[in-house]
C-alpha cells in the first residue's frame, strides 16, 4: 500500500510522531512523552509538533497535551494500514536540500515625490536550465520603508515557479511631519520551509 499524498510532504519527524500515537493507541499525549518516544530533543519537537499543528494533524490547548484531530486520527490509521511498510527515521534516505538561484527584482520610479502614492515592483527573473524548481515555492515577502509608508511594514505571499513573475505595492516617500528629502527601502524575502513549516530566510 501506498502511503497518502498528505503524509509524503511531511518530514521524517513528524511522521514519527505520529507513529508514536499509532504505537500507544492514545489520541492524546503529554509532549514529554511524544518526544521520548519520537527519539526527538526539546527543539526537534518544538519544530515538528509546530508543523503538525499548522497543518492540522493535532491540536493544543496551549499546555502539554496535543490531541490527534480527525485528520491525525485518519492519519495514524493509515500509518497502521501500511505496517512494516514505512521506514523509520533511521532507516529513510537522507533528504537532500538543493539550493537554486533567482535574481530578485526591484522597480522603482526614477524620483520619488513627496506624499504622492507610486508602484514598487518587486519581482524575479525567470530560472536558468540549472535553477529550475521541481516544485513551486512559497515566498513570504516583506517591504519596509524608513520615512515613508508603508513604515510598519507590508507582507505580500508569492508562488515562485520556473518563470518569471512580480507584484506591485504602493508605496509613498515621505513620514507625515518629516522634513527628510530621502527614503530607504527595504526588501525582506523568506521562503516556506517544508521541514518547519515556517518562513525561514532564504
Amino acid at each position: 500500500m501506498e502511503m497518502p499524498a498528505n503524509l509524503k510532504t511531511l518530514p521524517p519527524e513528524a511522521i514519527d510522531i505520529l507513529r508514536f500515537y499509532r504505537q500507544q493507541g492514545k489520541t492524546s499525549a503529554f509532549a514529554e512523552d511524544i518526544m521520548e518516544g519520537a527519539g526527538l530533543s526539546p527543539r526537534g519537537f518544538g519544530k515538528f509538533i509546530r508543523r503538525l499543528v499548522t497543518q492540522g494533524y493535532v491540536t493544543s490547548d496551549g499546555g502539554s497535551v496535543y490531541r490527534l484531530t480527525d485528520l491525525g486520527r485518519r492519519s495514524v490509521e493509515a500509518l497502521a494500514s501500511l505496517g512494516d511498510a514505512i521506514l523509520t527515521r533511521s532507516e529513510r534516505p537522507r533528504t537532500t536540500i538543493r539550493a537554486v538561484r533567482r535574481r530578485l527584482v526591484i522597480g522603482v520610479p526614477r524620483t520619488l515625490a513627496r506624499a504622492q502614492p507610486t508602484h514598487l515592483i518587486i519581482g524575479f527573473e525567470e530560472a536558468g536550465d540549472n535553477d529550475l524548481l521541481k516544485d513551486p515555492a512559497n515566498l513570504l515577502i516583506r517591504v519596509n520603508l524608513v520615512n515613508g509608508e508603508p513604515s510598519g511594514g507590508r507582507e505580500l505571499t508569492m508562488l515562485l515557479s520556473h518563470r518569471h513573475t512580480m507584484q506591485m505595492v504602493e508605496i509613498t516617500a515621505g513620514a507625515p511631519g518629516s522634513t527628510v528629502a530621502m527614503a530607504r527601502i527595504r526588501v525582506e524575502v523568506k521562503q516556506l520551509s517544508d521541514f518547519t513549516g515556517e518562513y525561514e530566510d532564504c
